[in-house]
């Protein structure tokens, strides 16, 4: 499928899958910081808090509609490279299959039971209420956000790299002038139900692929217990990610509120969205991994050295930028999302000063996982992968936090990769 002995070659397909990876990886990053940004402007650092009380569940649902369907771009590619249409289009179906039936299920689940989540918290008065108006519309968003992950990841993989990039520039537009308008109109349930609309359009927009002739996602009702398995076995590791991101964010709200208070857990939102600038060294695995798994599927050695070079290459080069791009606009992030105490944007900004001395390696720790289970190292990649996440990141936030206070939270979660 590539020429094997042209290195140009291969730095040109990987950086053609780059540069539309890092444009839509810098879209959905602001993206998930939008409804944030907004409550701080137009509710307050209330408003800021009651989001982050709903996002562990909105995790843990990815986590469990996800981790069936995340392997499929992984498995399409490789029967792509090895000329096995048929299979690459049962993976493809399988995956569809179990992701309309799961979404049915928690969006019944979530409609029925959904409010019971708030019982998990000591949180009472205007931050309650702000956040049952948020999960108004927000309960749909959890649902169709892995649809609207999964379809723009084949349309990508499928070749069509434009239309996924305008599709999540799209996305990202419609989000702030549908949640901007929503929230003067309803409140926090504007900014709910402006995500819910802009996620409808982009998954529109991903969908114009499928009535073009070089479309090769076929879907028939297909499903496939041996199928599903290997589906699983491909997607654990970086579905797990929602997994403990969610369980995490359960233990780390419910500290934070007891140990320093509710008012905290909008500083620990705006810390942690200036991490989730880490998610764009995603962009250097995305554009990997099916550059490599088509020279596995050839037997071309040489491919994959070359791959690896450029994409450590490039992560390096990436990681240094992000780093030192958070490191002097620290403050910036502060003011975005509205926090008005001189306390707590001094707690914020040295906050996200520590916590970004970790992006190099946090970077490291994503690229790493990711070439492991293309190899078909999956339990490898897992463990590699939800030790950095999971038990260090959550252990040393909470240890670090009771013996040296706040900042003492922000040292633990630098030291954690």
């Amino acid at each position: 499928m590539f020429d094997q002995h042209n290195p140009a070659f291969c730095r040109k397909k990987f950086y053609a899958f780059f540069w539309s990876g890092l444009a839509t990886g810098i879209f959905f990053t602001i993206l998930s910081a939008t409804d944030s940004i907004l409550a701080g402007i137009f509710v307050g650092e209330q408003g800021v808090s009651a989001i982050a009380v709903t996002a562990p569940l909105s995790s843990i649902i990815g986590f469990v509609i996800s981790v069936s369907v995340n392997g499929c771009r992984i498995l399409y590619v490789e029967e792509t490279a090895n000329y096995d249409k048929k299979k690459a289009g049962d993976y493809y179906s399988t995956a569809m299959t179990l992701l309309i039936i799961l979404s049915a299920l928690f969006l019944m689940l979530i409609v029925l039971f959904g409010e019971k989540y708030y019982e998990i918290y000591d949180i009472t008065g205007s931050m309650l209420e702000y956040s049952k108006q948020y999960f108004m519309f927000c309960k749909y968003v959890y649902v169709l956000t892995p649809f609207v992950t999964f379809i723009g990841q084949m349309v990508y993989i499928d070749g069509d790299l434009r239309l996924s990039t305008t599709a999540a520039a799209s996305y990202f537009i419609l989000n702030i002038l549908f949640s901007i308008a929503g929230v003067m109109l309803l409140g926090m349930a504007g900014i709910g139900l402006g995500t819910l609309l802009s996620g409808v359009v982009c998954l529109a927009i991903n969908g114009i692929h499928f009535l073009r002739k070089n479309n090769t996602l076929k879907y028939h009702l297909h499903f496939s217990i041996s199928e599903q398995g290997k589906l699983l076995r491909y997607s654990f590791m970086e579905s797990t990610f929602a997994l403990f991101s969610g369980i995490n964010g359960v233990i780390i709200t419910g500290f934070l509120c007891s140990r320093f208070g509710s008012e905290y857990l909008a500083v620990n939102s705006v810390v942690g969205y200036a991490m989730s600038l880490t998610a764009l060294f995603g962009s250097v695995s995305e554009s990997m991994v099916p550059i490599l798994n088509t020279y596995r599927g050839e037997g071309n050695c040489d491919g994959v050295k070359k791959i690896l070079r450029v994409s450590f290459k490039t992560l390096l080069v990436l990681s240094v930028i992000v780093t030192l791009a958070v490191l002097i606009a620290a403050p910036v992030f502060t003011d975005a999302f509205s926090i008005t105490s001189p306390e707590m944007k001094r707690v914020c900004v040295t906050g996200i000063r520590i916590t970004a001395l970790s992006y190099p390696f946090i970077g490291l720790m994503t690229v790493l996982p990711a070439y492991y289970n293309a190899l078909g190292k999956n339990l490898l990649s897992t463990v590699v992968a939800r030790f950095k996440d999971s038990f260090f990141y959550v252990s040393f936030f909470i240890l670090f936090g009771w013996l040296f206070g706040i900042n003492g939270v922000w040292t633990g979660i630098a030291l954690s990769p």
